[in-house]
């Protein structure tokens, strides 16, 4: 059963107060006020429609949608200077929440892994620093530090009602009280590579969640039971390298050969999904395995199953909660099975994101800037007249 009521935001003004009071006190000088202040300009930047040139944001049905075109270069330019506002307002809350010594670690942290990112994604991050005014090193630093415990599932064949492939993706992470208004979505026109819309945070231009113009929709997991598990300096953030991925595949096959080639800089998980099938491929730091349906039906979450692959067995309550919604609705999922699937599955206070991909029909299904974003309500986007868009 769906609450008839829920929280619309985790962030209250008590916990607001005594979180940005205890840890900016004495250092950063940072007032509850000023950090509201910051939180009210955030929301109102990503819900004022903008211009440039081609590139716009829109806002239908209350989701944030980003257009942009070109060059990584004119692209970037585009989101700083349409973002500005939203931008300058994250800084300045995160510099209001994050202690100093907090905030030069993941400075420092940032200076270290920048020259693992993509020659054209620094450019891009350059010129959305440029035009907006943000901290560039700020900015590498969102692009490389995240990791989001998440967890998807995909059915399709004779487990889906009519055939087709249904895939649902739940987004978990703390927001740090930006919970209803930092989710957005961002269009990729890109003439030399396949476009892509990204389901992705404000300040972010790797892709955790998304589908590109052939249908090919993807979504991470974190691992946290990985037999090797470290930080690998000279890898890529899954978010980069799946963009990179979802911008040169035609099939989920290939976006999991692209991702198997690459270094990563923690072990993941990525579900790829396409109209014929989903694959979930287990990346480990020195080796990779591929895992395919069972009956049609294929989930996973923060665990490696592979046995070589992980340091203890699997034991997920979400992995279950939705490996037994696919098996009480087997035959029958539809976008609507896969909702109550997600729905179950959330994690409790930091559901951020909930999406439904229809690869074959061209459709996604989203709910995004509300907590649990798996209670809905979705808007319903279609993908080809989202990536035709002029």
């Amino acid at each position: 059963m769906r609450p008839k009521t829920r929280r619309r935001n985790v962030f209250s003004a008590t916990a607001a107060a005594l979180l940005i009071g205890g840890i900016c006190s004495g250092t950063t000088g940072c007032s509850y006020i000023r950090a509201i202040r910051y939180r009210s300009r955030i929301r109102a930047g990503l819900l004022t429609p903008r211009r440039h040139g081609r590139a716009r944001l829109e806002i239908p049905g209350n989701i944030p949608i980003l257009h942009l075109y070109g060059t990584p270069h004119e692209m970037g330019t585009q989101y700083g200077t349409i973002l500005k506002e939203p931008l300058q307002a994250l800084d300045a809350y995160t510099r209001a929440l994050l202690p100093s010594r907090t905030l030069q670690r993941y400075v420092t942290f940032a200076q270290g892994h920048e020259r693992v990112l993509p020659p054209t994604m620094r450019e891009e991050l350059r010129a959305i620093s440029k035009a907006s005014g943000m901290s560039y090193t700020h900015l590498v630093a969102m692009n490389v530090l995240p990791g989001l415990r998440c967890s998807t599932l995909a059915a399709w064949g004779k487990a889906s009602k009519d055939g087709s492939l249904v895939m649902g993706r739940n987004n978990d992470y703390f927001s740090f009280g930006l919970s209803d208004r930092i989710s957005m979505v961002v269009v990729y026109h890109t003439p030399k590579r396949v476009p892509l819309a990204a389901v992705t945070f404000l300040g972010m231009v790797g892709a955790f969640t998304g589908v590109n113009a052939e249908g090919v929709a993807f979504g991470n997991m974190l691992i946290v039971n990985a037999r090797a598990d470290r930080v690998v300096h000279d890898g890529l953030p899954i978010q980069v390298a799946m963009r990179l991925a979802a911008h040169q595949s035609k099939t989920a096959d290939e976006m999991v050969r692209l991702l198997r080639a690459r270094k990563m800089m923690k072990p993941m998980n990525v579900m790829a999904a396409d109209a014929k099938e989903a694959l979930v491929v287990e990346l480990g730091l020195t080796r990779s395995h591929v895992r395919r349906h069972e009956g049609g039906v294929l989930a996973a979450s923060n665990y490696f199953r592979t046995p070589e692959l992980r340091a203890h067995p699997d034991a997920c309550k979400r992995y279950l909660a939705l490996t037994e919604a696919a098996k009480k609705h087997y035959g029958a999922v539809d976008v609507e099975a896969m909702k109550k699937a997600l729905y179950a599955a959330r994690l409790r206070g930091i559901n951020l994101q909930a999406v439904v991909f229809e690869p074959a029909a061209m459709k996604m299904h989203l709910s995004i800037n509300r907590v649990p974003a798996s209670a809905g309500p979705y808007t319903t986007l279609d993908i080809n007249k989202l990536i035709a868009a002029k």
